[in-house]
């Protein structure tokens, strides 16, 4: 799934949940909350084991994981 459908994809979930008619703008807000905590959590996993397993293949998986969300969030708030 591409950032631009995955921001979609949430954007669209948290309409529904909420109120299928409540305010896109309301949507995308709480769809950036949710993009910022998984930011949150991937920095504080790969902070910590950084020193530990500075290899490769963690870097780059870890910046793989972290574009794909902060691309995810630069489509969010382009919707």
């Amino acid at each position: 799934m591409t950032p631009k459908e995955k921001a979609e994809e949430l954007v669209y979930k948290f309409a529904d949940i909420v109120d299928p008619e409540m305010n896109h703008d309301y949507a995308k807000e709480c769809a950036l909350t949710c993009v910022e905590e998984i930011l949150e959590a991937t920095k504080q996993k790969y902070r910590k084991k950084a020193f530990v397993f500075n290899t490769e293949t963690k870097k780059s998986f870890s910046y793989k994981y972290v574009g794909y969300w902060l691309f995810t969030k630069k489509e969010i708030e382009k919707l």
